[in-house]
């Protein structure tokens, strides 16, 4: 076998060549731990006999006349198939949705025959001469190819990737699912995309899901970047010969937790370095009179955050650098605006933004960007998120607050805080200088007393 598991104390590791089936492992909710390359998740005797059942599985012992058909309960006709392919395309996989305990897996032949009167074989080993092999049109093939896909995912699936280039034409929705290869890059860098298919959402169905979830959610979900979970149906498209998925459903839990993964998973990176709070022991200067701020040019996030300024004139002096706040520019230009506010010398930076979906801040979520803040030596402010989510760019920051206006307040309160020591000061100040007055008066007033005593008795 080329995977393996074992039993140690509280814990069940596998190991082995866990690589190409990581996201099996995932939906078990396993952990990779990257000291001895194992997967690793909590012993019970069910998920003991599940991780046994997968790796017996996954390394073909299961008989190749094997049908998905043969693992759905005649019960379970509205289930649906798990499927998580591999970038090498060694072993296909299925797994029986029947909930998120469902012990059942299902593995597909590395090589796929479709026995027919029609001769359709497939096998390398077929010692067939190629004057007896039947020629196909590219009609018939690809008819035959289609019946073939329906036969194997009779059911929709659920399917895990990367939205890509989003589009919307006569209502349907289309957009490529991408699988990129994490290991290339654990934190930061170009994503190397490992294997791509299409998708598409059509009216009737946006709107169901639409009602179901909100168009808000959806939406979020539908956009660029963001890696999603969706139960789709697959199809192969005739005329062009195109591998399609047909979306029935989505798990916005799953594009949640993904988030939330990616966060603590460069807060710990950061910690490990020993930079996580490096902004946060920048101190302010107490009167930050030159102010850079980061936004996009004309939004609603920089109105308000001028006007609040300007509702009190403190002789500021504003830096102004447009930069996007939203998509694959996002890091980039902020990174940039970064480097010319740094040359500015300004006394405090604004990264701002009005509002934010979970779609808009996972732009902030990115390891190049969070780093750049955490390596400069000027206190950074952050407005880029709602009252109900954080992102990395935030954590990091020397504040994060939740509104242009908050941050514009903040400050002027730097400012009132500033006054107030001066005031302070200054009543210290007038105390002590009176209090040195009324003595040195009181020595004089004496020293008067003793003269003109004296003078009384001399002339005397």
């Amino acid at each position: 076998m080329s995977l393996y598991c074992k039993k140690d104390q509280e814990t069940i590791i596998i190991y082995g060549r866990t690589y190409p089936h990581r996201e099996v492992f995932k939906t078990l909710g396993a952990r990779f731990n990257s000291a001895d390359k194992t997967w690793q998740l909590p012993y019970s005797e069910a998920m003991w006999h599940k991780v046994q059942q997968i790796c017996i599985t996954i390394d073909n012992q299961v008989s190749p006349n094997v049908s998905p058909h043969d693992l759905v309960d005649d019960d379970q006709s509205n289930g649906a198939l798990v499927f998580l392919a591999d970038e090498q395309m060694k072993s296909q996989r299925q797994e029986v949705d029947q909930g998120p305990h469902d012990d059942r897996f299902f593995v597909a032949p590395n090589v796929v025959s479709f026995n027919s009167n029609s001769g359709f074989r497939g096998h390398a080993d077929d010692d067939t001469t190629d004057s007896q092999q039947k020629v196909y049109g590219i009609s018939e093939l690809a008819t035959l190819v289609s019946s073939t896909i329906k036969n194997h995912f009779p059911r929709a699936i659920w399917i895990v990737g990367e939205v890509q280039n989003l589009s919307i034409r006569n209502g349907i929705r289309y957009f490529t699912l991408a699988e990129s290869d994490q290991s290339l890059t654990p934190t930061h860098g170009q994503k190397k995309t490992v294997a791509t298919i299409q998708a598409l959402l059509w009216p009737d169905k946006y709107d169901h899901l639409k009602n179901h979830y909100s168009a808000t959610l959806l939406d979020d979900l539908l956009k660029d970047g963001m890696k999603i979970k969706i139960r789709a149906k697959v199809s192969l498209y005739s005329r062009r010969s195109n591998l399609s998925l047909s979306i029935m459903d989505v798990d916005p839990d799953y594009t949640a937790g993904e988030l939330a993964l990616t966060r603590q998973r460069l807060l710990n990176e950061f910690k490990k370095l020993g930079i996580l709070h490096r902004q946060k022991q920048l101190t302010l200067p107490m009167f930050p009179f030159r102010i850079g701020l980061i936004s996009a040019e004309g939004s609603r996030a920089y109105s308000d955050f001028i006007h609040q300024l300007n509702e009190r004139s403190c002789g500021l002096e504003i830096l102004f650098v447009s930069a996007s706040m939203q998509g694959e520019q996002t890091s980039p230009d902020i990174r940039k605006a970064l480097t010319i506010l740094t040359q500015k010398q300004v006394d405090v930076i604004v990264i701002t933004r009005g509002g934010g979906s979970m779609a808009d801040l996972h732009w902030f979520n990115d390891y190049d960007l969070a780093y750049a803040v955490l390596n400069l030596s000027i206190p950074v402010l952050a407005a880029i998120g709602h009252q109900d989510d954080d992102c990395v760019v935030q954590d990091v920051a020397f504040n994060a607050l939740k509104t242009p206006t908050a941050t514009a307040e903040f400050i002027l309160s730097q400012f009132d805080y500033a006054r107030n020591q001066c005031d302070n000061f200054s009543r210290r100040y007038v105390d002590v200088v009176s209090r040195a007055y009324q003595k040195e008066r009181l020595l004089f007033n004496r020293l008067q007393e003793n003269l003109y005593t004296s003078a009384v008795r001399n002339i005397g």
